[in-house]
């Protein structure tokens, strides 16, 4: 498990009223599969991609489905410097077969709890850019290999907010801390619901297998 932090681009000048600030944000995740099964891959685990987002956000009462591949989230309260927020934003999840693997996208930042005299709830841009591909390492075992690029923009930020004393390293602070949340739940929860997956399908098949055995034979009861 990998993290760097891209340099941040700050766009300002003391003699402005408002000024551009941009904050950048990255993980790289990989997720051990001791075992991989033939038949039930872990391919086909992630064009489950509703489950996926079940397992990573599992608390219900702060997920909301809105779409195909959408969900409503609240994140946990964060602090930027006195205020205490709550940012809310609509995921997108979907199984990508041009580029082998899961995507997550986020679009509809909201930040309830910060003051409108910041004048940033309008105008800040979030960007997120998120991939999860399965490889093998060996016959019978794999990992999942992830990334993640959050990208947070405020082309209008106040320039008396943006030279507050901390202000850079407390939002650069609440990227990096979204991001390492989601990493350890990708790495604590995913590797182990591929294998409840697993054995999900295959009670299913053997279900499916069962049933097909006794339409035969009825059907061959009643034929004699």
């Amino acid at each position: 498990m990998r993290r760097t932090c891209a340099p941040r681009t700050l766009r300002a000048s003391q003699t402005t009223t408002r000024c551009a600030c941009r904050f950048n944000s990255n993980r790289k995740v990989s997720v051990p599969l001791r075992r991989v099964d033939e038949e039930f891959s872990a391919r086909a685990y992630l064009r489950d991609s509703e489950r996926v987002v079940h397992i990573t956000f599992p608390d219900e009462r702060r997920k909301r489905r809105v779409g195909d591949g959408k969900w409503h989230v609240r994140l946990l309260p964060m602090q930027l410097l006195w205020v205490e927020f709550c940012a809310v934003c609509v995921i997108h999840a979907w199984y990508d077969d041009e580029q082998g693997g899961l995507r997550l996208a986020v679009s509809d930042l909201d930040l309830e709890g910060v003051p409108k005299e910041f004048g940033v709830a309008e105008t800040l841009h979030l960007e997120v850019d998120g991939q999860l591909v399965a490889r093998s390492t060996s016959p019978r075992t794999g990992v999942l290999d992830g990334k993640i690029h959050m990208q947070l923009t405020a082309p209008h930020l106040p320039a008396a907010l943006e030279f507050a004393p901390g202000f850079q390293d407390v939002v650069q602070g609440i990227l990096d801390s979204v991001l390492e949340r989601l990493e350890r739940s990708i790495v604590r929860e995913i590797g182990r619901d591929y294998g409840r997956w697993v054995l999900e399908r295959r009670s299913q098949s053997t279900d499916s297998i069962d049933q097909g055995q006794q339409v035969t034979l009825l059907s061959g009861g009643d034929g004699g």
